[in-house]
């Protein structure tokens, strides 16, 4: 599979802690950990996209990728998830007859292409998960300036530019490719709940459920995991000499 990260300004947003990027980036690197196998790719996107580390079974490799991916990757200005779409479509096989794409942006497609290349992909077998980073309500973005202060974006009026998750766009994409659209919460919970439904063969639309619980229910066992693998961290510090 490969990974879609946005990396544009609007991802420095702080409606999830400590931003919408660095969250991305912890999701990211768990649903790799908890995988366990297989080969995985990374694109970086804003108002271009470029693949940052070709599909590879060194997750090690990868996690540096990763960790290294910031908004400083790409100099173009914007988020076109189209281009970020067939960019990642590129770094597949081509022999592959399922290729599993997960985008994590805030939706805001600027270029508006989204939609349309997930369609024009589905044929060669793509199929796109979108997952939603920050919230409805959103907030200011923020950066840092060349003379290394805190300013946050305004518009040509003077007014803070908000940025603000849009489901719309990313649940239209998710139905064009045949995947799905999760929010990705806070704790990484809808990630979680992709990747147990992905491990189930049940991520994609019209399959057959096969007594699979309902992806409510998947969301309760991510959360539940994610209580445990806490509570474990802690008893393994509090009891070490």
């Amino acid at each position: 599979m490969v990974f879609a990260l946005d990396v544009s300004k609007s991802m420095l947003v702080a409606d999830m802690s400590p931003t919408r990027l660095a969250r991305a980036k912890v999701a990211i690197a768990n649903f790799i950990r908890r995988k366990g196998t297989g080969n995985v790719g990374l694109v970086a996107f804003s108002g271009q996209a470029f693949l940052q580390c070709p599909l590879t079974r060194d997750y090690d490799a990868f996690f540096r990728t990763l960790e290294e991916t910031d908004t400083g990757s790409i100099q173009v200005a914007g988020t076109d998830i189209g281009r970020a779409i067939e960019e990642a479509e590129l770094a597949f096989y081509s022999n592959r007859n399922r290729k599993l794409l997960i985008i994590l942006t805030d939706g805001e497609d600027l270029e508006a292409g989204g939609i349309e290349m997930a369609k024009q992909l589905k044929r060669k077998g793509l199929v796109v998960h979108t997952v939603g980073v920050g919230t409805p309500s959103g907030g200011p973005i923020r950066v840092i300036s060349s003379a290394g202060s805190i300013e946050t974006l305004k518009d040509k009026d003077g007014a803070e530019v908000l940025s603000r998750l849009d489901e719309k766009t990313l649940g239209g994409i998710a139905d064009a490719a045949g995947g799905r659209f999760v929010r990705l919460g806070q704790a990484g919970e809808g990630m979680e709940a992709l990747r147990l439904a992905i491990q189930a063969g049940t991520d994609e639309q019209g399959t057959g459920r096969r007594g699979i619980p309902r992806e409510e229910w998947f969301i309760g066992a991510a959360l539940l995991l994610l209580v445990l693998e806490s509570l474990i961290s802690t008893r393994r510090k509090t009891t070490s000499p």
